[in-house]
């Protein structure tokens, strides 16, 4: 088994943690894959699977495509988070089939740090944004100014 880096742990721990400041259940494991992390959070009785990644790079369609695989295998009304510190590609499109999958990215995180706007309002706007208008990134910028 491959042992995981102390910054993938640390990234782990720290979402783990910030989930747990607003009351949201997570369970984040992390995958064999180089700094990536996986897993689950509950928000309003509904189950998000989680893909978090830590890398330098902006995540592309690719990675958010194999996401939307995941979630299409899980059946309908799956639901799917992906955080990217580095935030994505201008390719990343919200998929088609009625899934519901957005995206949270670095700075999003430091507005829910700098206490602009509390983490489960950031994820239920941009839940409702990916339902309503095929939105797969909405920054939490534009939600403040909403």
């Amino acid at each position: 088994v491959k042992e995981m880096p102390q910054r993938d742990r640390s990234f782990k721990d720290f979402l783990n943690d910030l989930f747990a400041t607003f009351d949201i259940e997570s369970r984040l494991g992390y995958k064999l894959s180089h700094e990536q992390i996986a897993g689950a959070v509950n928000l309003d009785d509904s189950e998000f699977l989680v893909e978090a990644w830590w890398t330098p790079l902006k995540v592309g369609r690719a990675e958010v495509n194999a996401l939307a695989s995941k979630l299409q295998q899980a059946g309908p009304g799956a639901e799917g988070i992906f955080i990217s510190v580095a935030g994505f590609s201008d390719s990343c499109t919200a998929p088609r089939s009625g899934m519901t999958l957005f995206g949270v990215d670095g700075d999003d995180l430091f507005l829910v740090l700098d206490q602009r706007v509390r983490l489960d309002e950031l994820l239920r706007r941009k839940r409702d944004r990916a339902k309503n208008f095929d939105s797969f990134h909405y920054p939490a910028r534009d939600i403040i100014l909403d």
